[in-house]
């Protein structure tokens, strides 16, 4: 299943030239849906493990809200156009980007619009969700520091002036770190308005997310912090499978890079590896460890992982001579990306 998945991220680049710039016939569009609805289907999947956001997912209706998420994806203007991907894709280089950075870019958008789909697929049982919503547009209405803006079919807050942090695809405060900030400033007393200042300050005085958020998540987040107060039960931060995936996958990115930079003089300077190999090994395990986090697959070996990048790549060859790279290169990673995981759980 991991490995499927990433032999259609080498297809994706075409794909979406095809889609933005015109000129996509009936088989490209096609490929470019199966691997957004794959997407969105094991990203459903996951959250429906969860009982705390998603208890009325039921395992059969998650194919039918994978399809419900991204359907606005493809919706076309009256010359054929995909508003939503053209919208989307205007602010990346398409010809310049690597396929892992558009593979990861596209999970951000498909994960967007399946939160997005989710919580209104929970609005149905949830009518106390839909004041707090009702309330806090009232409340943005009259703050001078916060604004309402739609972008790809979601609402967002803006937490200052949109042109000084516009909205990006690097990903806002995830729930877990915002919702652990605002309960020590919190006590019963707080009205709306007071809440949402508080969150303006915390989101506003940080440069690691933008300084904006997604309308229904920052609600769920007010309502927990409010019962949390009403019922301060000990509660605990889950692992780093509960964060947002966006920023997980950020995170292994970002660890990947940051070996990949340190350790090249140890290995490709001094001639044990050469530069294209070790690139290679690289890409492979940053393919393991998205899986391994973001997706939860599992018990995939890492040769099927190097062996994508290292097409002529024989076991034999990789027993006596990659694998002894390959594992330290691996444990090393390992331990750097939950040391990077832990600062934010």
């Amino acid at each position: 299943m991991g490995v499927q998945s990433r032999s259609l991220e080498t297809k994706i680049q075409p794909l979406v030239l095809s889609l933005v710039k015109g000129g996509a016939d009936t088989r490209i569009v096609n490929q470019f849906v199966a691997l957004c609805h794959r997407m969105a289907t094991r990203y459903i999947t996951m959250k429906a493990n969860n009982p705390s956001w998603y208890q009325q997912i039921q395992t059969e209706k998650i194919n039918d809200l994978a399809w419900d998420s991204i359907a606005e994806l493809f919706r076309t203007d009256d010359d054929g156009r995909f508003t939503c991907l053209i919208d989307y894709y205007q602010s990346i280089n398409l010809e310049k980007i690597t396929e892992g950075e558009l593979y990861s870019a596209t999970r951000r958008l498909v994960f967007r619009k399946v939160n997005d789909s989710l919580f209104r697929f929970m609005h149905d049982y949830d009518p106390s969700l839909s004041k707090i919503i009702r309330n806090v547009k009232l409340a943005v209405k009259e703050s001078r520091e916060v604004s309402l803006v739609r972008r790809w079919n979601t609402y967002f807050l803006i937490f200052g002036n949109e042109g000084d942090n516009s909205i990006s695809v690097t990903g806002w405060m995830p729930p877990e770190i915002l919702n652990a900030r605002l309960h020590p400033f919190l006590t019963t007393k707080e009205n709306l308005h007071e809440v949402i200042t508080q969150i303006h300050d915390m989101i506003t005085t940080q440069n690691d997310y933008v300084h904006a958020y997604p309308l229904v998540p920052l609600c769920l987040i007010i309502r927990e912090s409010h019962i949390f107060i009403q019922d301060p039960l000990p509660r605990s931060v889950k692992p780093a499978s509960n964060l947002i995936q966006d920023d997980v996958s950020r995170i292994i990115h970002s660890s990947i890079t940051y070996l990949k930079i340190g350790l090249r003089q140890r290995y490709v300077q001094t001639g044990k590896i050469d530069e294209n190999t070790f690139d290679n090994y690289f890409y492979g395990i940053r393919d393991y460890y998205i899986d391994s986090y973001v997706f939860f697959i599992e018990d995939i070996p890492y040769f099927t992982y190097i062996k994508k990048y290292l097409p002529g790549l024989t076991y034999s060859l990789y027993r006596n001579y990659h694998r002894k790279y390959v594992e330290y290169l691996m444990r090393l990673s390992r331990s750097h990306i939950q040391q990077q995981l832990g600062k934010v759980i």
